[in-house]
């Protein structure tokens, strides 16, 4: 069973990189087991497709098997900004910065949920501190023009 869901995972990946999602969910469908990485991929592969309700489901197994998994709470957290639901969002990206003070996606989602909230200056900080990390992030660049503009 092990080397199977080893397999799976492997096969998973290489198919999620190749921006094959459906493909993901189906080489994953038999795997019962409560496991961080198959709830990360298949959540993020339902969330590419635009189905954020399985997503949420998907991350919520994940953080079953890991309640501090910050890779499953960073996908909650963008699944609730796409649910227009950010402070829920704002809830999960906390937690996950909790874990992993230096995840940049975290922290771009806990500003996105900010500029959600309307709290701007609180945004723009979360974006500053990913252009320290990362100076080159465009992403973040950007963001922050918004959140000190609008």
């Amino acid at each position: 069973a092990y080397w199977e869901l080893v397999s799976r995972l492997a096969d998973a990946r290489k198919e999620f990189q190749q921006g094959n999602y459906a493909q993901v969910i189906t080489i994953l469908e038999p795997v019962t087991a409560r496991d961080v990485d198959v709830a990360d991929l298949r959540g993020w592969s339902h969330f590419r497709m635009g189905l954020f309700t399985e997503a949420v489901q998907d991350f919520k197994k994940g953080l079953e098997a890991d309640p501090q998994n910050a890779r499953n709470l960073e996908g909650l957290g963008y699944c609730y900004l796409r649910q227009d639901s950010p402070v829920m969002a704002q809830r999960a990206f906390s937690l996950a910065l909790s874990q992993e003070p230096r995840n940049e996606g975290a922290l771009v989602g806990q500003g996105l949920a900010f500029l959600a909230l309307r709290n701007k200056s609180a945004a723009a900080r979360m974006f500053r501190q990913v252009l320290a990390m990362d100076p080159g992030n465009d992403e973040a660049k950007s963001y922050l023009k918004r959140a000190e503009t609008e």
